[in-house]
């Protein structure tokens, strides 16, 4: 068996900050997720220390709500405009006239959302 000797270091310093705290010299490290997986222990080298230690990640869920009448009008807006940009053109091309038929069918289906919920 290898010789080694447990490390004393402040667990509260190194859990749940949002850079990786090195467990040696504190400093900061920034990480960039490059396919590891949450939960996984990955090796890395201090920026400052170059010391390996060792980190995992936990991404977190956060919510942004708003009114549904809020929504239907921004979302309604935005594909008018849409609508109003590509059809500036007296002779568009066809790409333009398919993003205006798409554009329409989804205001349409918007509509008819909208129209269930206020119905309901």
């Amino acid at each position: 068996m290898i010789n080694v000797k447990e490390v004393e270091f402040d667990e509260w310093d190194c859990t749940g900050e949002d850079d990786a705290v090195c467990p040696y010299c504190g400093h900061n490290n920034e990480i960039i997720l490059d396919g590891e997986r949450e939960g996984e222990q990955v090796e890395t080298e201090c920026e400052s220390c170059e010391k390996t230690f060792m980190y995992g990640f936990k991404t977190s869920v956060t919510y942004d709500t708003q009114p549904v009448e809020n929504y239907y009008l921004e979302e309604r807006k935005r594909i008018l405009n849409r609508i109003d940009r590509y059809e500036i053109d007296n002779e568009p091309y066809t790409w333009q006239k398919e993003l205006v038929k798409q554009s329409n069918q989804d205001l349409a289906l918007l509509d008819e959302w909208m129209e269930s919920l206020i119905e309901n």
